[in-house]
């Protein structure tokens, strides 16, 4: 379990949180919600090490392995869409196949873009590529920053429908605005800031 204790974070003076505790079950999904500016993206960035916070204390944190998709796609532009998602190993030595990519980036609407340089895509498909990244990953804590930003309806469903059963038994926090993205996910755990 990762437990979050009196966590205090300012930023000259503007407190972005006080005395704020949480706890996040291992394996479970936890969406974060709040309003613009309230700490969201803060918080994953204190959990992933990103930010320094002014005091308190998190636990449970230390010695896993994490995976995220941020609010832009950082992705490497110079290289292909497999080499981008292969670059983050899978689950053994052997790391994620070629063809493991292109079952799924298939699934996802991106039939024959394997082998296409990322900076030939258009935003939307940057994203898709982006999210397939951090969930092919083998990793026990996955960080989502609105991942789905800037993706069509129809899209947006077919990816939730590909991603939800690979997060299975992983930690998700998943920060979004809408509330309608929770409901991709079964007995997801609320987090309003």
């Amino acid at each position: 379990m990762i437990k979050i204790d009196e966590l205090n974070k300012s930023f000259g003076d503007t407190a972005v949180f006080k005395e704020f505790s949480a706890e996040f079950e291992d394996g479970s999904v936890t969406c974060i919600m709040g309003s613009s500016g309230i700490g969201k993206t803060t918080l994953l960035r204190i959990l992933m090490g990103l930010e320094d916070y002014d005091d308190g204390r998190i636990t449970g944190i230390e010695n896993k392995t994490m995976a995220a998709v941020f609010q832009e796609d950082r992705l490497c532009e110079n290289l292909t869409v497999s080499a981008n998602i292969r670059m983050t190993g899978g689950k053994d030595e052997k790391g994620i196949s070629e063809q493991e990519v292109v079952k799924y980036l298939e699934i996802i609407g991106m039939k024959d873009m394997a082998g296409k340089q990322v900076s030939e895509l258009s935003g939307g498909m940057k994203r898709r590529v982006a999210i397939l990244r951090a969930v092919l990953a083998d990793r026990d804590i996955v960080f989502f920053d609105e991942p789905l930003k800037g993706l069509d309806q129809e899209t947006e469903k077919k990816v939730m429908e590909t991603i939800v059963p690979l997060l299975s038994g992983k930690t998700v926090l998943w920060v979004t605005h809408r509330e309608d993205e929770a409901a991709y996910f079964k007995n997801a755990n609320m987090l309003k800031l």
